[in-house]
């Protein structure tokens, strides 16, 4: 699905922590297109993260470096498979 600026939304912390959890949990048994689409949300997310201020900034600084590391580690599976 093509987001476009009426239907994009920006999710909230806790929706991008929840998220990423469940990529976290199902990209070890995704196929690799599936993966492929993980590190796309992964990236989005590091880019949404970025944006992050106030209040929520120390904690979306921490689920970026998180972030980062799974988008390494599924990169490499996939360099490996």
């Amino acid at each position: 699905m093509v987001e476009t600026k009426e239907t994009e939304e920006k999710m909230t912390l806790d929706a991008l922590a929840e998220r990423f959890r469940e990529i976290e949990d199902l990209w070890l048994i995704g196929s690799p297109e599936e993966r492929q689409e993980y590190l796309a949300e992964l990236a989005g997310m590091t880019a949404e993260l970025r944006t992050m201020t106030g209040t929520d900034a120390d904690r979306a600084v921490w689920l970026g470096r998180t972030v980062d590391r799974l988008s390494r580690n599924i990169s490499s599976a996939q360099d490996r498979d």
